[in-house]
């Protein structure tokens, strides 16, 4: 108590401001070193799609590799290839039923493709905030150390792999489903 009085606010959510500020250093360094950097030209990856209309540049930083298969389900529906089959099947349909709640709201102003990639870049950043939050959690019950639980939720806030957990791609909701579970298992609600 006395702790949550002095901070000002509860012991387990002094991780969420450094993971928001972690989520927006990787954004704009993927941005900048896509500015930056020449593009890989891969052979046989599935390239992102655009159509005409879509005019919001930076996006396409975030619409690259894995993130052009979700994507494509999302858009298109599964299809007979066996790389579609090799993702996780919810994150396409959260994107779809995101991008169609967001259609009203962007008025126009964002295509269709522009919107499930915002969209999954908003679902992506907002299960990492969860994530880094329940890895503290989790620390705490496990480890009876605060300090040491927050430490490795800093440290998994800087992952070298920062840019998957914030692009369109799965490792962010895996992240907090896992650390939700077995957190969920340290108190003894498995059930749930």
């Amino acid at each position: 108590r006395q702790r949550r009085a002095r901070r000002g606010r509860p012991c387990g959510m002094r991780i969420v401001p450094a993971a928001i500020a972690s989520r927006a250093c990787a954004l704009l360094l993927a941005l900048a070193s896509d500015l930056l950097l020449p593009d890989h030209e891969a052979e046989g990856v599935l390239m992102p799609e655009f159509g005409a209309g879509c005019e919001t540049a930076w996006l396409r930083t975030f619409a690259r590799w894995d993130a052009a298969h979700f994507l494509h389900v999302a858009r298109h529906g599964w299809d007979e290839s066996i790389a579609s089959h090799a993702f996780f099947p919810l994150y396409p349909l959260l994107l779809r039923a995101g991008a169609w709640a967001l259609g009203p709201l962007a008025g126009g102003a964002l295509c269709a493709e522009e919107r499930l990639v915002a969209v999954g870049l908003l679902l992506s950043n907002v299960a990492f905030v969860g994530a880094a939050w329940l890895l503290e959690a989790l620390g705490r019950t496990l480890l009876n150390d605060p300090a040491l639980a927050r430490d490795a939720a800093l440290l998994f806030c800087v992952s070298p792999a920062s840019v998957f957990f914030s692009s369109v791609y799965t490792e962010s909701p895996f992240a907090a489903a896992t650390f939700g579970g077995a957190l969920l298992l340290a108190v003894r609600r498995p059930n749930l």
